[in-house]
C-alpha cells in the first residue's frame, strides 16, 4: 500500500498529499494547467512591454546623443579668419570684338593659424592659379549670378588642389567676392 500513496501524490496544492485513491477526476491538473499557462502569458506579456519600451526609449535617446554630439562640434569649431588677396585682380575678355575688363577682390577664410600661415607663403601660386582660371571664363557667363557662383566654387576648389598638393591640407574653407566689377 505505500506504493499506491506514493504514486498518488500530486504537486498541485490543491490536492491531498498521500491522501486517498482514487476518487479523483482530474480537475486539480486543470485547475495546475490554467495556472500556469496564466503564468506564462503574464511572463510574454512583460517582455513584450518591456521590449517595446526599450526600443522606443532608446531611440530618443540615440536621437539626444546625436544632438549634443552635433553642438558639440559646432563649439569645437574655430573662428574664421579671413585672409584679403590684394590688389585686386584685373583681367580682359574680347567679347565680339570688344575689350571688356573684370576686376575682381576675392578674400579667403580659414580656421586655422597653421593654414593661414600656409596660405600667406603660397600667395604667388594662389593668385598665379586665380589669374589663370579667371581669364579661361566666357563674359557673357559671368555676367550671371550662377555663372559668378560657378567661378567661386572653381576658384574654391582649385585653392584647395593647390594646397592640398603643397602642404598636404585644402587649407581654406571659401573664397568671398568682396569685389567683382565688370566693364
Amino acid at each position: 500500500m505505500a506504493d499506491d500513496q506514493a504514486l498518488d501524490l500530486e504537486v498541485s496544492g490543491d490536492e491531498n498529499i498521500g491522501g486517498g485513491g482514487g476518487d479523483d477526476d482530474g480537475s486539480g491538473k486543470k485547475g495546475g494547467s490554467k495556472l500556469l499557462l496564466i503564468i506564462i502569458a503574464a511572463v510574454v506579456v512583460l517582455l513584450i512591454g518591456g521590449g517595446a519600451a526599450f526600443f522606443l526609449l532608446s531611440g530618443d535617446s540615440e536621437e539626444e546623443a546625436e544632438m549634443v554630439a552635433e553642438e558639440v562640434v559646432e563649439e569645437e569649431k574655430a573662428p574664421a579668419m579671413y585672409i584679403p588677396l590684394k590688389p585686386p585682380f584685373v583681367t580682359h575678355f574680347d567679347d565680339s570684338g570688344r575689350k571688356r575688363y573684370l576686376q575682381l577682390e576675392l578674400t579667403l577664410m580659414t580656421r586655422s593659424d597653421d593654414s593661414y600661415t600656409a596660405v600667406i607663403k603660397h600667395l604667388p601660386k594662389i593668385r598665379s592659379n586665380i589669374l589663370t582660371l579667371v581669364a579661361a571664363q566666357l563674359f557673357d557667363e559671368l555676367q550671371s549670378p550662377e555663372g559668378k557662383e560657378i567661378m567661386r566654387e572653381s576658384l574654391v576648389e582649385e585653392i584647395r588642389t593647390l594646397m592640398e598638393a603643397e602642404v598636404g591640407d585644402p587649407s581654406i574653407e571659401d573664397v568671398y567676392y568682396t569685389t567683382f566689377i565688370i566693364q
